[in-house]
């Protein structure tokens, strides 16, 4: 395990350092902008202070950021299965088991960082304003009782959540926005990777962007109800495509 961890950490090192990632990272954030810029045009109109954790709630939770905030990362793990001059090296060092296992890691990993960086971007914009809680502030309550869709028509923002809010706190919906969005991206990350890695070619990307037309703005935000249902199923696939990935690796795949 400790040989797939030094993988992984190399990998995400390297391509850390590539124009793609870092491509990658810069669409993601131009996106998440735009969703932020109406949320704080919504808070600034009320004009009532905002828990600067609810930003990230809300802003991620619109049909839009669903569709339009994976695509960054899409860009950064399109060079999956990650083989590069150096990968020849590493393979002929390690097990092709430690090899795989460092992918899966980096990928989650890769995911990991993406989310985090959204949701710590989201709670800087507004923290000189706002504060920080357990407890919904005012003005996503009232977003939340629009009901005729006034705000929708001038913020193009809309938050039908009041399960989320009577059931959880603010950190506990941060939570669960935070894990849904995770898992959607290793789901994505381990799709391309498993294509890639066993049919090659634009299979990967082809299968990525399948799913993301027709799932990617449902599973990659909280559920209306609150019902976890789509989480399980994107745990689930995530540890069919890992199972799968080293059933490939078992029987032997053109890494070049």
């Amino acid at each position: 395990m400790s040989k797939a961890v030094m993988i992984a950490k190399q990998t995400f090192l390297q391509e850390l350092a590539s124009a793609r990632v870092i491509m990658g990272y810069l669409l993601g954030l131009a996106f998440l902008a735009t969703g932020l810029e109406d949320f704080w045009h919504f808070v600034t109109y009320t004009g009532e202070p905002v828990n600067v954790l609810e930003a990230f709630i809300v802003a991620e939770s619109q049909t839009r950021a669903g569709f339009l905030w994976a695509l960054g990362y899409m860009l950064i793990i399109s060079d999956a299965p990650f083989v590069n001059k150096g990968s020849y090296l590493v393979l002929y060092r390690c097990k092709r088991y430690a090899w795989n296992m460092g992918m899966v890691l980096y990928i989650a990993f890769q995911a990991f960082v993406y989310t985090l960086l959204f949701a710590a971007v989201s709670a800087l914009t507004g923290i000189r304003s706002g504060y920080i809680g357990m407890i919904w502030s005012s003005p996503v309550y009232t977003l939340m009782k629009d009901t005729s869709g006034v705000f929708l028509k001038k913020f193009g923002m809309s938050f039908p959540y009041e399960t989320v809010m009577r059931k959880m706190t603010v950190v506990s919906a941060l939570g669960s926005v935070f894990l849904n969005m995770l898992c959607y991206l290793i789901l994505i990350g381990m799709i391309l990777y498993v294509c890639n890695l066993t049919l090659g070619g634009m299979w990967g990307m082809a299968a990525v962007v399948l799913l993301h037309l027709t799932k990617g703005a449902a599973w990659c935000k909280i559920s209306i109800d609150g019902n976890s249902d789509t989480l399980y199923i994107k745990i689930t696939l995530i540890a069919v495509m890992t199972i799968v990935s080293f059933i490939a690796v078992r029987k032997g795949v053109d890494y070049g």
